[in-house]
């Protein structure tokens, strides 16, 4: 009696109700209307690998959820899905039996949108539960549920396996569903397949059932999960292997998955995984699920995706097999696992509410993960080499005026994609380092614990990570209680860039002016952007009080209420004789230019022989800020090339490393004026000696295996210049390895260069080639043409003849060689880039951009081009000819303003820099003992 008069009230309800519906249609807004919540989803689907012709999968989903605003329609997501509209189902779970009216279905493909429009009215508070059939192809491409293969080497059979990868919207195209991050549910999932085959997920099997209207199919049902989002769903199909990982401090199942005869090479992976899980719970709290896999994929979009439970990865990507991989590869899967497995917590355990916020996940799991590395593999030195990485990838791209912010507005489905990038993963990890710089250890972790406790199987926004900083750092006393971290931290997440602070010495009263604007890439780009405003943690250290160790912030550059700067001034914390550094550790993202005094006698510590006193992190950032504001000319190169001296003394990594990711820029500038190129040669040859020697140099090709790998990167790097900037035992060593491959009775069978990792036989070929003959190039180009080795066709183009650069040109587009429209390209790529055929490439552009447009991607072609156009005349050349590029080759528009950028600047650099260059060195030289003039 009670259930009917109940129903009778719906009804009535939803009469009054219905001219109150939204008109979700007309909605242009790309999210979903908020007025049902999904519970729970119940999920079917059954995969058909059997005939590659016929590469399909059905399914039924039921969805309980609850109502949260009245409403006589539901909106869900779905994409190129086949919805059995006759199939629909819809009734109340509070009353058994109650069927719910459907009217119509409407779709905003648009949006991805599937519209139920029904003619009674849902009712705030009360559950219902939908289900809907459906099927769909198995995708090709390598988004939502998608088909991938590889070879059985035993047989050469083709096998193909099923895979997921629904980040971020990709899951509406494997079922009807809510696909946005926020609506988390419960998930019971049956996956139907062949009895031959393996199915996996999320959650642990609960039993294999045989499936009674299709024969050799089996149901495997898997326990249902805890709430997740719709993105962190997974599963496969796959005949696979297993290796599984033995711990003793975790029940959780760890099992690492791949093709049967590569099952050897996921031994490291499977150790990694057990050793890392366990680290992580000691630091952030009890792995929430009973197992974990990780699964090695032929075929996947990036390095890996942290489905909950169930992480995939690029088969190459997950694979280590020491016998041929070079030691830092080994760091790359260590940081890969590391960075997926911390996403069980930060990303699936706690979820960002939006994906605007999308630096919660990325952010967090690239900084835990140098945390994994670090007590897993300390001879990587992870905890300096990935923070300096982050913060000098954050400086590169967020110098740029079309950056964007660290939380920023997302208005369609392609902006989420977009904002996988730099700013999300290196700034975003940036930020929490120097959090954790001020904070300290053990508060920082602790927030984090109250963070992912608090929000557990939830989601959260910034502003609820940075409420618990703030009540933690105020409650250990590492923030001052007047001070608050939303405010603070804003200033670093919602506004797009990071400062300059320039300090100034004031002789007179001896205080230290400090200020700041936004650091861009070009200085003459600042505008009214340049007047941002940072509440920047100043930490220092100074020659009288040397400690490296305090990276909490000694004084703050505040923002006033209306995000003005607050100048600030110190005094007493420094003699006039003695040096002071800030951003102890590089522990702040920012640029510090000094006062050219200042910037002395740091160079003067430098050039000493106790410069090891200063930090490695610090010497790093000196060095790197000193090149950059020279390089975006904020300050001349004077005080670059004063400061790159003490490099000759210099044995580590880090500082040659951010050295090494400048060089290229200026050297590319110099080389085509031969009188300032030969000076500065001489400097680099005088800087990257005594570290070519000390690593062993080329002539000892068995000291490559170093204990700490980053000092071998550093000696294949070291390798490199000192071959490029013609340092004579580079040169002969590189050309006796090439005379012995040269006089070798089967050249195509192998060689000693060939066993060398790819960076050194790329140096080999390029100096034996630009230090070589016409015999040497037409051996190298009959090498090419029987491996077709990408290196080769690099190597050629460092020919410094005229006569061999423009007969490459012509056989690298002569349809008579067997090359693929890849390979003409990545040639005459490099030959445009190489100290020699920039002219003769674009002369022979010039000549032949009609027939080039007509079968080439010309953009890269003009980028390459224009990357080495150096003076007003050769762009009055260019310029000549671009008219007609327009109007016979539509491609070329679109990068015109691009390219014109690019001479711009490369002009500007030139007209201000080279003279100084070339003064500053011929002053300094002698100094150092270096021949000006020979």
């Amino acid at each position: 009696m009670a259930a009917n008069i109940l129903h009778t009230f719906i009804i009535l309800v939803a009469i009054v109700s219905c001219s109150h519906g939204v008109d979700v249609v007309r909605n242009k807004n790309f999210r979903l209307p908020s007025t049902i919540n999904p519970e729970r989803y119940h999920l079917k689907i059954i995969t058909h690998l059997e005939n590659p012709k016929n590469f399909t999968f059905e399914g039924q989903v039921e969805i309980v959820f609850k109502v949260s605003a009245d409403t006589d329609n539901i909106t869900l997501h779905a994409n190129n899905l086949n919805i059995n509209e006759t199939s629909i189902q819809l009734k109340s779970s509070n009353i058994d039996g109650f069927q719910i009216c459907l009217k119509d279905v409407k779709k905003v493909e648009e949006n991805d949108f599937f519209i139920l429009m029904l003619c009674q009215t849902l009712l705030k508070g009360i559950n219902y539960e939908l289900r809907l059939d459906f099927s769909g192809n198995l995708s090709d491409t390598l988004f939502g549920y998608y088909r991938s293969s590889y070879q059985n080497v035993d047989t050469n059979e083709t096998k193909w396996l099923s895979v997921t990868k629904f980040e971020p919207a990709h899951a509406r195209s494997a079922f009807p569903c809510l696909d946005e991050p926020n609506y988390k549910a419960n998930f019971t999932i049956w996956l139907g397949h062949h009895k031959a085959l393996k199915a996996l997920s999320n959650m642990p099997l609960e039993k294999q059932v045989p499936m009674e209207n299709i024969p050799d199919f089996v149901w495997s049902i898997f326990e249902e999960s805890p709430p997740m989002s719709t993105y962190l769903v997974a599963y496969t199909i796959n005949d696979f292997d297993y290796k599984e990982s033995k711990s003793e401090t975790t029940n959780v199942l760890m099992r690492t998955w791949t093709r049967s005869n590569c099952i050897e090479e996921a031994s490291y992976a499977a150790e990694m995984v057990a050793k890392v899980l366990n680290f992580y719970e000691s630091l952030l709290g009890p792995f929430p699920l009973k197992k974990l896999d990780q699964i090695a994929i032929p075929d996947f979009y990036k390095g890996g995706m942290e489905n909950w439970g169930l992480v995939t990865y690029r088969h190459t990507a997950l694979l280590y097999n020491p016998n041929s991989t070079i030691g830092w590869n080994k760091y790359d899967t260590a940081r890969l696992i590391s960075h997926e497995v911390a996403h069980q917590w930060f990303g699936d355990l706690v979820t960002m509410k939006w994906w605007n916020d999308l630096w919660l996940n990325e952010g967090f799991a690239t900084y835990i993960a140098i945390w994994g590395v670090q007590h897993l593999h300390p001879e990587f030195e992870a905890h300096q080499i990935d923070p300096l990485l982050s913060l000098v990838s954050t400086f590169e791209r967020d110098a740029k005026l079309d950056s964007h912010p660290l939380s920023a507005e997302i208005l369609n489905v392609t902006a989420i994609r977009n904002h996988f990038d730099s700013i999300s993963y290196r700034k975003g990890s940036s930020i929490l380092r120097m959090v954790h710089m001020l904070m300290g250890h053990e508060p920082f972790f602790e927030a984090v614990r109250d963070y992912l406790t608090k929000y557990k199987f939830r989601n959260a926004d910034q502003r609820d990570l940075w409420s618990v900083f703030n009540e933690v750092g105020h409650r250990h006393k590492r923030l001052d209680f007047s001070y608050d971290m939303n405010t603070i931290m804003d200033t670093w997440t919602t506004q797009t860039g990071f400062p300059l602070i320039k300090v100034k010495r004031n002789m007179d009263t001896g205080c230290l002016e400090i200020t700041q604007q936004r650091f861009l890439e070009s200085s003459t780009a600042l505008n009214e952007d340049g007047k941002k405003c940072w509440w920047v943690p100043l930490s220092f250290t100074t020659s009288s009080e040397i400690n490296f160790n305090a990276t909490d912030p000694r004084v703050w550059l505040e923002c006033d209420e209306t995000e003005n700067v607050l100048p600030l001034e110190l005094c007493n914390v420094t003699e006039p004789h003695e040096w002071i550094i800030l951003n102890v550790q590089f522990s702040g993202i920012y640029r510090i230019m000094y006062d050219p005094i200042s910037w002395q006698l740091i160079g003067e510590a430098l050039k000493s022989k106790k410069f090891q006193e200063i930090h490695i992190l610090n010497r790093g950032q000196i060095i790197n800020d000193a090149l950059a504001l020279a390089w975006c000319g904020y300050q001349q190169y004077d005080i670059a090339l004063d400061i790159m001296e003490y490099l000759h003394q210099e044995r580590e990594y880090l500082p040659w490393s951010l050295v090494f990711r400048s060089l290229p820029d200026i050297t590319s500038m110099m080389e085509p004026f031969p009188q300032h190129y030969h000076l500065f040669r001489k400097f680099m040859r005088y800087i990257i000696a005594p570290v070519y020697h000390h690593l062993g140099g080329l002539n000892n090709s068995d000291s490559f295996d170093i204990p700490r790998p980053f000092q071998s990167r550093l000696k294949y790097r070291a390798i490199q210049w000192a071959c490029r900037v013609h340092l004579d035992d580079c040169i002969q060593s590189a050309i006796s390895y090439f005379k012995q491959w040269k006089s070798s009775q089967t050249p195509d069978d192998g060689n000693e260069i060939n066993i060398m990792p790819p960076n050194l036989r790329e140096t080999i070929y390029c100096t034996s080639i630009r230090h070589g003959f016409k015999d040497d190039w037409l051996f190298l180009w009959q090498r090419f043409k029987q491996s077709q080795d990408h290196a080769l066709l690099e190597a050629l183009a460092c020919s410094i003849s005229e006569d061999m650069i423009n007969e490459y040109l012509s056989l690298i587009f002569d349809p008579e060689n067997q090359m693929t429209n890849h390979s003409r390209m990545h040639a005459f790529k490099a030959v445009a880039e190489s100290e020699i055929g920039s002219h003769l490439a674009r002369k022979y552009f010039i000549e032949n951009f009609e027939e080039l447009c007509k079968v080439y991607d010309v953009g890269r072609l003009v980028t390459a081009l224009v990357a080495r156009i150096y003076s007003r005349e050769e762009q009055r050349q260019l310029n000549d000819v671009i008219d007609a590029m327009k109007i016979q080759c539509k491609k070329m528009v679109t990068l015109l303003p691009t390219a014109m950028d690019t001479i711009n600047f490369n002009i500007q650099w030139i007209e201000a820099n080279l003279e100084i260059i070339k003064i500053h060195l011929s002053r300094s030289l002698p100094k150092l003992g270096i021949p000006v003039n020979d």
